[in-house]
């Protein structure tokens, strides 16, 4: 069984090793989680975008989309 390098260890390197991979995971602060929360929203403005410029061209393609949806395809 692989322990992550920490088989054999001494509770003293054994507990660095937590004390760094603690580090390493962090809980995201405020400022982070809300420029995430912008980046994924302006992601979804463009595709909802993207696909408005697609439907004005084509304005057939929803009974298409409904067609396959029923399974004929």
């Amino acid at each position: 069984m692989d322990f992550g390098g920490l088989q054999g260890a001494s509770p003293i390197q054994t507990d660095r090793a937590y004390a760094s991979a603690e580090k390493m995971v962090r809980m995201p602060t405020m400022k982070d989680r809300l420029a995430s929360a912008v980046e994924q929203a302006e992601h979804r403005l463009a595709d909802a975008k993207r696909a408005k410029e697609i439907f004005d061209a084509h304005p057939d393609l929803e009974e298409l989309l409904n067609i396959m949806q029923r399974g004929c395809f």
